[in-house]
């Protein structure tokens, strides 16, 4: 059972760290304005520690109930997962309520016999070719180059994408959260 609990924090500390790492690049850009450009919350002191907590927490819960998925199709699963919770009555985007519905967010995972550069590479160019969003920041997330990290952004979600490397190297696995937006109390 202590097995269990330390693989769940190796898996959840890559994202926790490219989370981290996004927030903190948007809050440098001083992008705080009303447009696609963002940051995920407003305000003249940023993100609480306590927002990056409660991120922190739905990216694990999403990504502890992974579903499979591949290359090929990791976007479509997830569009998939998340059309019927993010569209309206009216076919707009809605945000989330900040119930704590875990639902709304969703992760796939996949392994494939690549490396984990190739990897790394045919997921950015899945996003260039078939999304509309940009990367808000991407990297390597240990010292070594087994783990690499990417926070893809587009209006109406932030997908948070890591790529390890197998013990082997001549394969990887990756793991891809998205969030969407959550309605905020008091505003």
């Amino acid at each position: 059972m202590a097995r269990r609990g330390v693989t769940r924090l190796l898996w959840a500390l890559p994202f926790v760290a490219c989370l981290a790492a996004a927030l903190l690049a948007w809050q440098v850009a001083g992008r705080m304005g009303a447009t696609s450009e963002a940051p995920l919350a407003t305000g003249e002191g940023g993100l609480a520690d306590a927002d990056v907590l409660e991120l922190a927490e739905r990216v694990e819960a999403a990504a502890d109930a992974a579903q499979a998925s591949s290359e090929r199709t990791f976007l479509d699963d997830l569009q998939e997962g998340t059309d019927g919770a993010s569209q309206g009555t009216d076919g707009s985007s809605e945000p989330v309520p900040a119930n704590g519905d875990e639902s709304a967010d969703i992760a796939v995972s996949w392994s494939d016999e690549v490396g984990l550069v190739h990897q790394a590479t045919c997921i950015v160019e899945a996003y260039r070719d078939h999304t509309d969003a940009r990367i808000a920041t991407s990297g390597y997330l240990d010292m070594k180059g087994n783990v690499w990290g990417a926070v893809m952004r587009d209006i109406a979600w932030v997908d948070v994408v890591v790529v390890r490397a197998n013990a082997d190297g001549a394969s990887s696995t990756a793991q891809v959260v998205r969030l969407r937006p959550v309605e905020v109390e008091g505003g």
